[in-house]
């Protein structure tokens, strides 16, 4: 009998677990995400994204770099959060100005 509850504590979290592995998978298929996981409550996520190409963040059709690149924004917030939106455009943009004025 104790064998038979762990098989189905086992099969639950592993059910669990490729239920958050689809969602992520599915996040990262659409809108750029290398990760989006939802925290505490519906409008909080932990976001993981490329960060956007240099070359395009003054355009008006900012690109993400590759994923290999491995120039990855670690984002905790709301979970609409746009990776190539005007909010993001400006803090990568601050974050560029910063680094020239410590270079």
């Amino acid at each position: 009998m104790f064998t038979n509850h762990l098989s189905k504590i086992a099969l639950s979290v592993l059910v669990m677990a490729a239920a958050v592995g689809a969602s992520v998978a599915i996040a990262s298929a659409f809108d750029g995400y290398i990760t989006k996981i939802p925290l505490q409550d519906e409008n909080y996520c932990h976001l993981q994204f490329p960060a956007i190409k240099p070359s395009t963040l003054a355009s008006q059709h900012p690109q993400l770099k590759s994923s290999k690149t491995g120039d990855v924004i670690d984002y905790y917030g709301a979970c609409d959060h746009d990776p190539v939106g005007r909010d993001e455009v400006i803090n990568q943009q601050r974050a560029d100005e910063r680094k020239l004025d410590q270079d």
